[in-house]
């Protein structure tokens, strides 16, 4: 009956202002509709990438025309340039101010405005179109709009909501909503919006969120006022939950443990864990992770002419003659000054070795790679597992840590203090800190979401990040090989 109603001749859409919602796309395709996505703009007169009809993918834009180029910069705007492109013959990029990703096939993914792009204070870029998209899955919520309101010299986000039922318990909502969110990504504070739309573009009728935020932060009379999470664990991001741990610690004066409070997800639960924490149990915030003495000793002179030795004279030249490298971007390091943190893409077991192997001398007699402290957990907490299983790992650790100058670094909130006092102390004496954002080997070889971590370290410990990116050794050795 739809396609009788339409007419047999009309079998697809074609949309090219703004982005479908992946739900909408998905319901016209289940109709027997195909829907075409493509983007461009003016200066580019005016489309730039366009899905093929028959090799269409649900949620792209397509990829390039002929004789145009895409390019997605360090900071995720999309890059255009051309022959229709207006910037000139002399072959310079378009920036577009517009958000982006591009897949292994060249396929456009549309991530949002550069300019409606909120950064965390830990350093984290969280688009308010991923937040949207959840919150408007809530049948209670009939649209949403986050922005950035700032506090205390920080971005932070913020959702103005339109009920569906001015009756709907918002707390709740905004709760259930942040369990579905990356910790990064979880609203700080929300409102119910008193009109009945937000103000919107007169030609695409898209969102103005400068104006949204205008009358979010003007706090007239007719809106309540911002309600502030801060009660709320889950909306609480790394890098505060570390400060408020110090702050607790500072005010009762007692050692509290980290993997215990990166448990909880109240102040009903933090006022519980308070009481028995400061009842005599300081004594235990030394156990769990992180109990064992860290790698200090692999920093001592006879460790470091033996770490050098073995290196030079075995290690590299075995991993240089089986596998071949091709290193570029040396010509940077000569403006460099150490310590720095390194900060690579995590294919294989073989990462580290290879950094190594790339590395001038100079720099690679300073490199220490963060491990992560899970593959140890049994050297760490021994009560838990069998001599056996420590034995092994603690002579893997001890290897790692003597061989390659390594230390253990959390993946979770818990531990994580400890680890950045270490790695800021690593840095005081020089060492140069190899870290793998991701925490985990890729499972496809591409590159995945970063951990909050590396924006900690950049936040906190004030040095530069070095970018490093290993290509090929996910063929050679990957998560799913084995010995």
């Amino acid at each position: 009956k739809i396609h009788s109603a339409f007419g047999w001749k009309f079998w697809s859409f074609v949309a090219g202002g703004a982005p479908v919602d992946s739900e909408l796309e998905e319901f016209w395709a289940k109709l027997g509709f195909l829907v075409v996505q493509g983007y461009g703009l003016t200066e580019a007169s005016p489309v730039v990438t366009v899905n093929h009809p028959f090799d269409a993918k649900r949620g792209s834009l397509g990829r390039a025309l002929p004789g145009l180029e895409v390019m997605i910069a360090p900071d995720g705007e999309i890059l255009v340039r051309g022959e229709s492109i207006t910037t000139g013959d002399d072959g310079s990029w378009l920036h577009t101010g517009d958000l982006g990703a591009m897949d292994a096939e060249g396929r456009l993914y549309y991530r949002g405005r550069k300019k409606d792009m909120i950064v965390t204070s830990e350093g984290l870029n969280v688009h308010p179109e991923d937040i949207e998209h959840v919150l408007n899955q809530f049948p209670e919520v009939r649209e949403s709009a986050v922005v950035s309101v700032r506090k205390n010299g920080n971005e932070q986000v913020h959702a103005a909501l339109i009920l569906k039922d001015p009756n709907t318990n918002v707390d709740t909502l905004v709760r259930q909503a942040n369990d579905k969110l990356e910790a990064h990504q979880r609203i700080k504070s929300w409102s119910v919006w008193p009109d009945n739309d937000f103000p919107r573009t007169t030609s695409t009728m898209k969102v103005r969120r400068a104006e949204v935020a205008r009358r979010i932060s003007s706090v007239p009379q007719s809106m309540p006022p911002l309600q502030p999470r801060e009660r709320d664990f889950s909306a609480m991001s790394s890098l505060e939950r570390v400060e408020l741990l110090s702050q607790l610690e500072n005010q009762y004066q007692v050692d509290l443990n980290e993997e215990e409070f990166s448990q909880l997800k109240d102040s009903a639960q933090l006022e519980v864990w308070l009481r028995r924490s400061t009842a005599g149990r300081s004594e235990r915030a030394g156990s769990g992770v992180l109990s064992r003495p860290l790698s200090d000793w692999a920093r001592s002179l006879p460790i470091r002419l033996f770490r050098t030795i073995f290196q030079q004279l075995v290690a590299i030249p075995l991993f240089k003659h089986y596998l071949p490298l091709t290193v570029t971007g040396l010509e940077h390091f000569q403006h460099l000054e150490a310590p720095v943190i390194f900060a690579a893409n995590h294919t294989s077991h073989l990462d580290a070795p290879a950094v190594f192997a790339a590395l001038p001398f100079r720099w690679r007699r300073r490199l220490a790679p963060a491990m992560g402290l899970d593959l140890f957990q049994p050297y760490f907490e021994p009560d838990r597992f069998s001599k056996k299983e420590v034995w092994w790992t603690g002579l893997g650790y001890v290897l790692a840590c003597g061989l390659f100058n390594a230390y253990p670094l959390p993946q979770e909130v818990a531990g994580v203090r400890r680890a950045l006092n270490y790695t800021a102390e690593l840095l005081k004496r020089g060492y140069c800190p190899l870290v793998f954002p991701e925490g985990m080997r890729s499972t496809d070889g591409r590159l995945h979401s970063f951990r909050p971590g590396i924006g900690m370290m950049a936040i906190r410990l004030q040095r530069p990040i070095v970018p490093i990116y290993i290509e090929g050794l996910y063929s050679v050795y990957s998560v799913h090989h084995s010995w």
